[in-house]
Order: C-alpha cells, then sequence, then structure tokens
C-alpha cells in the first residue's frame, strides 16, 4: 500500500534480475482492522516483549518465535515471501 501526492512521483524504474538465498521466512503483518496482541521470543525461546497492534500498526518479523493473540474482529495484511512451503516453513513451540 502507497500513498503518495503529485509532488512525490515514483522515478523511472525496474527491478533488475538478482539470485537471492533466503535462509529463512520473513513476514510481514499490517492491522487493517481491529486489535491484537503480538508476543514474541528469540530463536532460542527467551521470551523478548509483548505488544498491543491497532488499526495501522506493521511488524516485520524476520527471526524467532512469534504468536498473535486477536482481542477483537481482526483484518490483517499478510505477506511471506515465497515460495512458501506448508509443511517445512513452520515450527510450533507449546
Amino acid at each position: 500500500l502507497m500513498n503518495r501526492g503529485p509532488n512525490s512521483p515514483v522515478k523511472k524504474h525496474r527491478h533488475n534480475s538478482n539470485k537471492r538465498s533466503l535462509s529463512k521466512t520473513s513476514e510481514f503483518l499490517m492491522i487493517r482492522k481491529g486489535e491484537a496482541k503480538l508476543s514474541i521470543w528469540s530463536d532460542l525461546n527467551e521470551f523478548i516483549i509483548e505488544h498491543q497492534l491497532f488499526r495501522g500498526d506493521c511488524i516485520l518479523l524476520l527471526c524467532g518465535y512469534h504468536k498473535v493473540d486477536f482481542e477483537t474482529e481482526c483484518e490483517i495484511l499478510e505477506i511471506k515471501q515465497g515460495p512458501y512451503n506448508l509443511t517445512n516453513d513452520k515450527s510450533y513451540l507449546e
């Protein structure tokens, strides 16, 4: 999503070919409606932070464990780089 005005054009450009090697799946979340509580732990399962998310809040998750509790009905934009493998790209901890 982008909000720009008549005085802020995106200059003419292209996206070049660039081979990439990824070792983890990153995830971007944007709360479009509602409220949620995000909890984050390190890769070693050490608690880091708990944070309340509201409409308009965004977060980019690059590493560690995370949990989201939805406190109201939520609409969330979720973006992950692909290809995404449902069986190999997630590990759950109870």
